[in-house]
């Protein structure tokens, strides 16, 4: 059997807004999450046990990686006991804030669902992988969307289908755990207006949607790491609509009007000190 083949988008959040932490210890999330194209590939093949090859060697390719929890899950969730092979070609850099390990988790059990004719729904794709972390159920439906809770609430938005990212990723990255219990100590931060996001989207002016970006963690990563602001303002200098922060970082990114604006602003951007990636909105 020739082995199956996804691509596992990347996301940006367009606006996030940590609306405080519940009693669980978790935190309540309002975000407009946008996938984009800048992807991993991962293939699969049955096997008579769950194993993970990769071609970067610093990532994990045991239990520890969310590609065998998410199979793990599959596997529980269905009751079949059997195995697979995955291949995973990694480009969305990791501790970014683009969530690459959870697009990976959700594309692995979408392949898992077509190599075993499970017709399982996107709802109990979702079910099986919101355990293992709060932005994979987003990347079983994909495109844009209002996540709320933990990230496991979802409602489908007007799909982005214009402008183009520019994406700078700093050498550093950086933990999630780490960035929120930061955010904790802070007496007060910004919240973006998911309200006025949605509205943008809805009227379709690429400028409203830039105007309306914004990033509640940001402002507790540049207490560490100033530079997350300096290139945001860079990539304003360079011809961004708007810039902000993704996810828990450390990627940066800016909204062009064109994939050629954003090609243009990355040739002043280029440095040793960062890694430089242009995207599109994925509309599925």
């Amino acid at each position: 059997m020739k082995p199956l083949f996804i691509k596992a988008y990347a996301k940006v959040n367009l606006s996030l807004d940590v609306c405080g932490k519940r009693q669980d210890g978790y935190h309540e999330l309002r975000s407009v999450m946008q996938q984009i194209s800048l992807a991993d590939d991962l293939w699969a093949e049955p096997a008579e046990k769950v194993s993970l090859s990769c071609n970067l060697p610093y990532i994990p390719t045991d239990e520890r990686n969310i590609v065998c929890k998410a199979a793990k899950a599959f596997f529980d969730y269905t009751g079949i006991h059997s195995g697979v092979r995955f291949t995973l070609h990694k480009r969305v850099p990791s501790g970014a804030g683009l969530g690459g390990g959870s697009g990976d988790g959700a594309a692995a059990v979408k392949l898992l669902d077509k190599m075993y004719g499970t017709g399982l729904s996107r709802e109990q794709m979702a079910e099986i992988v919101a355990p293992i972390g709060a932005d994979l159920p987003f990347f079983m439906y994909g495109g844009t969307a209002l996540a709320e809770g933990i990230g496991e609430k979802l409602t489908p938005l007007t799909p982005l289908a214009q402008g183009a990212f520019l994406l700078l990723k700093p050498k550093f990255s950086l933990s999630t755990p780490i960035i929120f219990s930061a955010l904790d100590t802070l007496a007060d931060y910004p919240h973006p207006d998911a309200d006025k996001m949605m509205a943008a989207l809805s009227g379709g002016s690429l400028q409203e949607v830039a105007d309306a970006m914004g990033n509640s963690m940001q402002c507790a990563v540049v207490k560490t790491y100033p530079v997350i602001d300096t290139f945001c303002r860079k990539l304003k200098d360079a011809g961004a609509m708007g810039a902000v922060m993704s996810g828990s970082g450390s990627t940066v990114y800016g909204l062009f009007g064109s994939v050629a604006d954003a090609k243009k602003a990355a040739l002043s951007l280029i440095s040793p000190e960062l890694s430089v990636y242009i995207a599109v909105p994925v509309c599925e």
